[in-house]
């Protein structure tokens, strides 16, 4: 079966992202989330991503453990925010072939580490309307306009950049709107059918891909 490691957010912990998770889990994906430590100023991509490829590793190694069945050339990189970028960042870095797709949710870029045009696999950024943190402007200049194709983007119109998250306090919530259950069941089918389409070669998703007016609530 192919595998996922999911990258989190900057300050957002690993669990908070488990209905994504348990989503692609339930379509057979492994899926493991490395936990990266919370650097005390945020300033570098490269400790995220080291970190995703430790788990990258670590998932090349269990393709020995018996009865696991992980297919070593079918993994995908994918992460929110810090998570989103570290995992362009890694799949910029990898040099064992095995990384075969990448996904950013709202992805962040520090300036000067990351050079989408450089990746050799296919990418999917999806972006919140809403979003102060990650401007889904930004957001396509940075990571989906220089990425060799094939590339999506899309923009969800009720989201934001928390939204990505199963939950989070009024606290982090006061800067901007978003629709936590129309922009999850996007994220999930968005991803479920990008990975499907990249990693298992089930192009019956792709038309998930190609006209966003399947997936309600996207543009």
């Amino acid at each position: 079966r192919p595998a996922v490691i999911f990258g989190h957010g900057y300050l957002a912990a690993a669990g908070r992202y488990d209905s994504i998770c348990r989503r692609l889990a339930s379509h057979g994906f492994y899926v493991l989330v490395p936990k990266s430590p919370t650097p005390g100023l945020f300033a570098s991509l490269a400790p995220a991503a080291s970190d995703m490829q430790a788990a990258l590793r670590c998932l090349q190694e269990l393709t020995c453990t018996p009865g696991l069945n992980i297919d070593p050339h079918a993994i995908a990189l994918a992460g929110h925010s810090m998570g989103g970028g570290a995992a362009f960042l890694a799949t910029q870095r990898d040099t064992s072939a095995s990384v075969k797709a990448v996904v950013g949710l709202a992805p962040f870029r520090v300036s000067g580490q990351l050079h989408p045009e450089s990746l050799r696999v296919p990418s999917l950024t999806i972006a919140g309307a809403n979003d102060r943190s990650s401007p889904p402007a930004s957001v396509r200049r940075e990571f989906y306009e220089p990425s060799p194709s094939p590339s999506y983007y899309v923009l969800v119109r009720a989201g934001g950049h928390n939204g990505f998250l199963d939950v989070t306090s009024w606290l982090e919530d006061r800067f901007e709107p978003f629709d936590r259950v129309v922009q999850l069941r996007a994220v999930r089918t968005l991803m479920t059918a990008f990975l499907k389409v990249y990693l298992e070669g089930d192009v019956r998703y792709l038309p998930w891909l190609t006209d966003t007016s399947l997936c309600a609530g996207c543009g």
